[in-house]
């Protein structure tokens, strides 16, 4: 077969991948839809217009992808006065869909990258998260399908990334996420001023999302545009964090953008939230060390002065009788002082019970070596007959999923990706390599398993697209001692000889 002809044939073979795989998600999206023909006709134009986007410019399209799945709560809640109210709405599909069938299409071309140690890594989590999908303990098929959405479907970025993650579209990924970051701090600012809207509140009676959230005196923690408190406080991380980083390598302006980030932080009342954001700029900082030895004498005085200048803040809040004229607000930051400024009393912090609750994941992993299956520890699995049972961290959760061999090889690949990230960052010192470096470190606990779509999404992308530059580098190295061997090898010299000897060598 010539060379044309393999073209067209992997072509084909990616189109009929194309057909199928858009036939059996949109099959699912409308069992999932209950017949509701608008948000399953909604769904389907949303996803061939973001696959279309991410197949014909990746650097448009994974930030439009970024965007809809940071910002499909606000359309969720903003589409009921329109299509009314559904329990299991198919707009949150659209990215699972996306990235099944660009992933399908791989999969039929025989395109699957596995030629790094992180790409080994990936698989073996794979493998072990479809077994523990498997798993008969958990419920019903809806239950082990659940698993998936939340947990492989992000996974499957990391190849995605591995084919389309250049430096242009990682640099436009950052990008959107700043953008996303800012808009919704604004809205998230002004719901903490002047409240939530009706349409809001309508959505809040209807899910009971509130568990949780409600302070003292009736405050709300609030949740912007995104899906969830949590992922708004996540967003506001990352921007953070990129804010940070641009300042030390590009714009020292940026630090504007990284103080709102953090004022935002502060009046989220998410004491997690402020910590691995206030560690993330503390790991930033350090590794802006030239060598690996003065990281952590660099980590270690930059969490003395970080923690001294906190305590400092935290205590001028808790000592204040009025820090503002606004109850809202003044009730935000001393439930963040509170905490923070104890955090071994239990009652005032959790900080002590989110620990336990981890160990116990891993404890659970011991007591069922099978695991409990992948949809009984995401928030889907008891909407489907299964149980809840989840820790509040990916790590411990796949404990209790995949049992204690799972839950080691996906910590063990958590931490191989790090590593990387921060040798990609070592060798490279460049913006994009510290951005994904920042991200990563401080969403640990969050990469999969969570109702936190973009960030998910964005978790396992940025380690496809670390592990892309890698091979590249690996690529190139071989090339030039290819070029090098080459060149090196004797070449045999012709010289004529005298009359009658013939030609010699």
């Amino acid at each position: 077969m010539s060379m044309g002809e393999m073209r067209a044939s992997s072509s084909s073979g990616g189109s009929a991948g194309t057909s199928v795989a858009l036939v059996v998600i949109m099959s699912v999206v409308a069992i999932f839809a209950g017949g509701d023909a608008q948000r399953v006709l909604l769904t389907a134009v949303l996803t061939m217009f973001l696959y279309a986007a991410i197949t014909f410019s990746p650097a448009v399209g994974i930030p439009l992808m970024v965007t809809y799945l940071a910002s499909v709560g606000i359309l969720r809640r903003y589409a009921i006065p329109i299509f009314g109210y559904t329990a299991f709405d198919p707009l949150l599909l659209v990215g699972p869909a996306v990235i099944g069938i660009l992933f399908f299409n791989k999969l039929v071309a025989r395109t699957i990258s596995n030629d790094t140690p992180l790409s080994k890594w990936v698989t073996a989590v794979m493998i072990v998260m479809v077994l523990a999908a498997a798993n008969p303990f958990q419920g019903g098929i809806a239950v082990g399908l659940s698993g998936f959405l939340f947990y492989l479907a992000p996974v499957l970025w990391y190849y995605c990334a591995r084919d389309i993650a250049t430096p242009k579209v990682v640099d436009a990924t950052i990008r959107s996420i700043l953008f996303v970051a800012l808009i919704g701090t604004a809205y998230g600012l002004y719901q903490t001023f002047f409240g939530l809207s009706d349409v809001e509140k309508n959505w809040i009676s209807l899910t009971n999302n509130d568990q949780g959230q409600y302070l003292a005196n009736g405050v709300m923690r609030v949740f912007s545009i995104f899906s969830s408190f949590a992922e708004y406080v996540r967003f506001l991380c990352m921007g953070a964090l990129i804010a940070f980083a641009w300042m030390l390598r590009r714009n020292k302006f940026a630090i504007v953008f990284c103080l709102l980030f953090f004022i935002a932080l502060a009046l989220s009342s998410s004491r997690g939230g402020l910590l691995t954001g206030v560690f993330g700029c503390v790991v930033i900082w350090a590794v802006m060390g030239k060598t690996y030895a003065t990281w952590i004498p660099r980590i270690a005085v930059a969490l003395i002065v970080g923690g001294l200048a906190m305590y400092f803040g935290l205590s001028q809040i808790k000592e204040a009788n009025t820090v503002v004229e606004n109850d809202t607000v003044e009730t935000l930051l001393k439930h963040q002082a509170k905490g923070l400024l104890n955090p071994f009393d239990n009652k005032q912090s959790t900080g002590a019970d989110h620990i336990k609750l981890f160990f116990m994941g891993v404890v659970t992993g011991f007591e069922n070596p099978l695991g409990m299956g992948l949809g009984v520890t995401t928030i889907a699995g008891s909407k489907f007959g299964g149980v809840a049972v989840g820790v509040e961290s990916d790590i411990g959760n796949m404990f209790i999923s995949a049992g204690f061999i799972g839950g080691f090889i996906y910590f063990g690949c958590v931490g191989y990706a790090i590593w990387r990230s921060a040798y990609s960052w070592y060798r490279r010192r460049d913006f994009l390599s510290l951005c994904a470096l920042g991200i990563l470190v401080s969403s640990v606990g969050m990469w999969s398993g969570v109702a936190q779509y973009a960030t998910t999404m964005l978790c396992w992308f940025l380690i496809g697209a670390v592990d892309r530059m890698d091979a590249e580098e690996l690529a190139a190295k071989k090339r030039e001692l290819g070029l090098r061997s080459a060149s090196a090898t004797p070449v045999p010299v012709l010289r004529t000889s005298p009359p009658g000897r013939g030609i010699t060598v």
